[in-house]
């Protein structure tokens, strides 16, 4: 496995408030950055995240973990609007931090669940030269959020398990229709990617 650096950088997310996050960085200088968006229970130390992002370390690229928690009663209490905006405004922080180590050309954004809202504030965007787009079990029951995934110049993939409970057949079908984003069903996984009392199978 890629020895790489473990710290952590400045990030002033929605009021000013800082976001917890793990900056992995390579041994030698890299023209690519991932910044991994975790779920609202799902956290990047979790199996999906953490092998995600040691794969994309292999592949040379600094990792940017966030930390983000927005299971607080604080943040559950604002009303819609508002809590998309806080998620908005700290996604995009998180990425212009990131993009401010290194002149980076090529940006891999990674969203679990709820960190695939903002892929989808993200899809539209042009940061980099080249920039890839991963959607694991995304909350296809936000138009938005399907509408983001299906219309995006980017390159993507959108993974989920034909047991998740939120699985929508229809706004995967929509999706799949882009020539940009290529659509993977894991056959019998739940809402973690995993296989429930399979453990092998799950791995």
């Amino acid at each position: 496995m890629t020895e790489v650096e473990f710290r952590t950088i400045d990030i002033s997310g929605y009021n000013k408030q800082i976001i917890p996050n793990r900056f992995l960085r390579q041994p030698n200088r890299t023209d690519g950055l991932a910044v991994i968006y975790p779920g609202l229970h799902y956290s990047c130390d979790r199996p999906l995240l953490h092998y995600t992002a040691q794969l994309l370390i292999n592949h040379g690229l600094d990792v940017l973990q966030l930390y983000t928690d927005y299971t607080k009663p604080k943040f559950q209490e604002m009303p819609e609007e508002d809590r998309r905006h806080r998620i908005y405004v700290d996604s995009l922080a998180a990425v212009e931090a990131g993009l401010a180590q290194e002149q980076y050309t090529r940006l891999v954004l990674v969203g679990k669940s709820i960190g695939t809202i903002p892929l989808a504030y993200m899809a539209a965007r042009d940061f980099t030269q080249d920039t890839s787009l991963i959607w694991l079990t995304p909350l296809l029951h936000k138009p938005e959020l399907v509408q983001a995934a299906a219309r995006t110049r980017h390159r993507s993939m959108v993974i989920s398990g034909d047991s998740d409970p939120i699985l929508d057949p229809g706004a995967l079908e929509l999706i799949h229709r882009s020539r940009a984003t290529h659509v993977h069903i894991m056959v019998d996984a739940d809402h973690s990617l995993e296989i429930p009392g399979d453990v092998h199978a799950s791995i």
